[in-house]
C-alpha cells in the first residue's frame, strides 16, 4: 500500500515537465556538466533527456516511463540527466522536437543512439540495452 501510495505522490509531482522539479523527484542530475564529470569518472552511459514545459509528450514521458520501476532499475547503472530544452547545454544537443532522449558515450560525448518523443518503458529498455552494447 505505501509503494501504490509513493507512485501516486510521485507520478503527481510530475505532472508537469518541469526538468528541475522532475531531477529532483527521480533523485538523478539536472546539471550537464556534473553528470557528464560523473559519467566519465564511473564509466558509465549517460543518459540524457530534454523536455519542453508545457509539453503533454515530455508530461507522459517523464511520469510514465522514467518513473517505470524496471527503468529506475536501469538508472543505477548509468547517469541520468533532465534538463529543460533552454537549459545550459552543448549545441549538439539543442532540439527542435521533445522530449527527445540521447544515449551519450561518456568519454567522448559521442551519441550513441537517441529518441525522439513519448517512449514506452518497454522501448526504453530496448534502446538502453542497444546504447549499452554500443559502448
Amino acid at each position: 500500500m505505501k509503494f501504490i501510495i509513493l507512485t501516486l505522490l510521485i507520478t503527481v509531482s510530475l505532472i508537469a515537465a518541469d526538468a528541475t522539479r522532475a531531477a529532483k523527484d527521480l533523485g538523478i542530475y539536472n546539471d550537464y556538466n556534473q553528470a557528464l564529470k560523473d559519467a566519465k569518472l564511473n564509466n558509465k552511459l549517460m543518459v540524457f533527456v530534454v523536455v519542453w514545459d508545457p509539453c503533454k509528450a515530455c508530461d507522459s514521458l517523464v511520469s510514465g516511463t522514467l518513473t517505470d520501476k524496471r527503468v529506475q532499475e536501469k538508472f543505477k547503472d548509468s547517469v541520468v540527466l533532465i534538463l529543460d530544452y533552454k537549459a545550459n547545454m552543448p549545441k549538439k544537443f539543442r532540439v527542435q522536437m521533445a522530449p527527445h532522449i540521447y544515449y551519450v558515450n561518456p568519454i567522448n560525448e559521442e551519441v550513441l543512439l537517441e529518441s525522439v518523443g513519448r517512449i514506452s518503458a518497454e522501448d526504453f529498455l530496448n534502446e538502453y540495452q542497444d546504447a549499452k552494447d554500443f559502448l
